[in-house]
C-alpha cells in the first residue's frame, strides 16, 4: 500500500467548487444572447397581448361555454406536461411509463415555452443542487439589494 490508505485510494470525487460562470456555460456570442432575449422577450410578451386581444374583441360579447372549455382545457395540457412530464418524469424520474406517454408528455410540456426537455430537465436539477446560492439559474434571491434587486431578481426567475 506504501503509505495510502485504502480509503484515499478509493476516493476519486473531486470537490464540488462553483465556477466564475456558475451555470458552467461557455459565453455566447453578443449576437447569439440578444437573439435569446428577443425569443424569449416575444416569448412572453405576444401570449399577453393575445390575452389583452381577446379580451377587447370579447367586451360586451360575453364568454360561453367554449372558450372556457378550450381555457380549462389547456391550462390542465399545459400543467400535466411542466409537473407530471417535465418536473416529474424527466426531471427527477418518479415513475416509469412507455414510450407513448413519454412522447406526449414531452409535447404537452414543451406547449408551456418552457424550453426544450432536456434543457429544462437540466436546469431544474441545478436548481436542486445550488438552491437559492451562485449557481442556482432561476433564483429570484441572487440580483441584488433593494427595490431594483427584487425586481430584476423577479424577472430573472420568472422570464431567465
Amino acid at each position: 500500500m506504501s503509505g495510502v490508505s485504502k480509503l484515499d485510494d478509493q476516493t476519486h470525487f473531486k470537490p464540488l467548487t462553483v465556477s466564475p460562470d456558475p451555470l458552467g456555460v461557455t459565453a455566447a456570442s453578443a449576437h447569439a444572447r440578444k437573439l435569446e432575449r428577443c425569443i424569449t422577450l416575444a416569448a412572453v410578451v405576444i401570449p399577453f397581448l393575445g390575452v389583452v386581444t381577446a379580451i377587447t374583441l370579447l367586451w360586451g360579447r360575453g364568454i360561453g361555454i367554449v372558450e372556457v372549455s378550450i381555457l380549462v382545457g389547456m391550462f390542465v395540457v399545459n400543467i400535466i406536461g411542466i409537473e407530471v412530464g417535465f418536473h416529474r418524469y424527466f426531471a427527477h424520474r418518479a415513475f416509469q411509463t412507455k414510450t407513448a406517454i413519454q412522447i406526449i408528455l414531452a409535447i404537452f410540456g414543451s406547449m408551456s415555452v418552457q424550453g426544450p426537455v432536456l434543457f429544462w430537465a437540466a436546469m431544474h436539477r441545478r436548481h436542486h443542487q445550488y438552491s437559492d446560492q451562485p449557481g442556482d439559474p432561476h433564483s429570484p434571491h441572487l440580483h441584488g439589494e433593494g427595490i431594483r434587486g427584487l425586481l430584476r431578481g423577479l424577472w430573472h426567475a420568472h422570464v431567465g
